[in-house]
């Protein structure tokens, strides 16, 4: 049971699908469930982000994405990663978050039902697009408009044939 405020773990909306073709519809179409909680369980308060990797599509869509967490207390990491396959081809690209930086705000990107992108905002004031970020595809979930927030891990679907098309995250109240 949280003793304070801060130690509420708060889920986002799940941002993201894809449309079924229930005519030639292949089951590893539909892909795999990727999230750090697995990893960890509900440690999670215990990891920070310091490093995100990804690949884009030719269509600027994220192909994989790759997030490196590491423990507080013993520096020891956690990796949370989609798969790769054969054909990825595409110049990986990697943001480093510095030891005291810290992920404030994430701006999802969704063309139609399928998530093409998005940015993380820090705490010292720089941001990251990932993938195909379009104004007009932009959602910022409304806890995070309010700020006083800190995001502390994330989750991903991904397959072989749409790449990482879902995500969701995880966050609480600053202290």
């Amino acid at each position: 049971m949280p003793k304070k405020n801060c130690d509420i773990i708060y889920s986002s909306l799940e941002y993201g699908s894809y449309k079924v073709d229930i005519h030639n519809y292949k089951r590893e179409d539909f892909g795999q469930d990727y999230d750090l909680i697995d990893e960890i369980g509900f440690n999670i308060l215990d990891y920070r982000i310091k490093k995100i990797k990804y690949i884009l599509s030719k269509t600027e869509s994220i192909d994989k994405i790759y997030f490196e967490f590491i423990n507080k207390k013993d520096n020891t990491n956690k990796i949370l990663e989609t798969p790769t396959w054969e054909g990825l081809t595409n110049k990986e690209n990697e943001y480093i978050l510095g030891d005291d930086e810290e992920i404030d705000i994430v701006k999802i990107y969704i063309k139609g039902i399928k998530l093409v992108g998005f940015e993380i905002f820090t705490n010292k004031g720089n941001n990251k697009k990932i993938g195909m970020c379009k104004e007009k595809y932009a959602i910022i979930e409304d806890d995070l408009k309010k700020g006083a927030k800190q995001i502390v891990g994330f989750g991903f679907i991904a397959s072989k044939r749409y790449g990482v098309y879902c995500m969701r995250f995880y966050y609480i109240n600053k202290n």
